[in-house]
């Protein structure tokens, strides 16, 4: 570095050329240059990720590439708080790589979820599913954001076996000892968007619950997490997706004006129709989209899926809206979308 700025003032020190002047650097306009270079280099939040070892044996027929292990940790510092947009993962905002790689929302994650109604919903209905099944079979369940792998704690005593698959370090390091260390629990840390690496025909069932799927930014990105979904479920079986309804904002102080809002974005080429951004456990910019009835069914089928059945939500979240209720779309706080793959 020190010889890249000699090198510099030697040619801005240079005689002139055909007697014009050469307008050169000052030293100190170069000092400082070189201060900020140095530092921003050494700031570990703008370097890439280590590499990560090779998985030592296969799962379900995966073949991970160098960047995706099982249980795989980039790096042992807490540092990567911040990436330039460039380095992001694709369909990640930097607000979800900050809530991703944040350990205090992690440690505290349990305990200030333990409660929330739409955890035992949405287990009754993945259960549900797993009831149409013989229970004998021991069911290949992928949890697509698994968080701190509630999913496994309710499904392993059950004899299934389950793929956990995050892109926060921070939550895997939450997990039970005993769901962490059991025979048929399986971590993978790896992109919602970018699920190459697993095998065809390889899942009974995939869930993507608490809004994990809203997390995931640009149509582009969430219809690749989808024909990835579809291509690793057997013929036949289900995706559960729960996702927030958008008009129900509608019910809320000022989310006509958000709407309004976002609707003008998305007609001058900003972001797309359902893009908020909110406070949320000390971020200040959280990102999440937010759906409505139709866009939920249109990505599905533009995915493949057939038998598309949405399922509304009551606002508290402690049970589904009736089936006879006046304007669901506006009254549903949010939605479970299951969809199942051709046969």
């Amino acid at each position: 570095m020190l010889r890249l700025a000699k090198e510099i003032m030697r040619i801005q020190t240079a005689q002139p050329i055909r007697g014009r002047p050469q307008w050169g650097l000052s030293w100190v306009f170069l000092l400082r240059t070189w201060a900020r270079l140095y530092f921003w280099l050494q700031n570990p939040a703008t370097t890439r990720a280590l590499p990560i070892q090779s998985p030592q044996r296969p799962l379900f027929g995966l073949s991970l590439p160098p960047r995706l292990s099982l249980d795989s940790r980039l790096t042992e510092r807490e540092d990567f708080m911040y990436r330039p947009s460039w380095q992001l993962p694709p369909g990640v905002h930097q607000a979800s790589w900050d809530y991703m790689q944040s350990t205090a929302i992690a440690r505290e994650y349990n305990q200030d979820l333990a409660e929330h109604p739409l955890f035992q919903l949405d287990l009754q209905l993945v259960k549900e599913q797993l009831g149409r099944g013989s229970p004998s079979a021991g069911w290949v369940v992928a949890d697509l954001g698994c968080g701190t792998g509630r999913v496994a704690r309710a499904l392993l005593p059950l004899g299934h076996r389950v793929l956990n698959i995050d892109l926060s370090q921070a939550m895997f390091d939450q997990f039970e000892p005993t769901n962490a260390s059991h025979e048929n629990s399986f971590r993978l840390r790896a992109n919602l968007a970018e699920l190459g690496c697993l095998k065809d025909h390889s899942l009974d069932l995939a869930v993507c619950l608490f809004s994990s799927f809203g997390m995931i930014r640009g149509r582009e990105h969430r219809a690749s997490f989808l024909a990835h979904v579809r291509r690793c479920l057997r013929p036949g079986a289900s995706c559960i997706v729960h996702a927030h309804n958008r008009y129900h904002s509608l019910q809320d102080p000022g989310g006509m004006l958000w709407l309004l809002r976002s609707r003008i974005s998305s007609l001058t080429g900003g972001n797309e129709f359902g893009d908020r951004w909110y406070a949320y456990r000390g971020l200040p910019r959280m990102y999440l989209h937010i759906f409505s009835r139709r866009e939920l069914i249109r990505e599905f089928q533009a995915a493949g899926f057939s038998q598309i059945e949405i399922l509304p939500v009551k606002a508290d979240c402690t049970g589904w809206l009736p089936a006879g209720q006046h304007l669901p779309d506006l009254h549903a706080g949010s939605f479970f979308a299951v969809a199942r793959s051709p046969e």
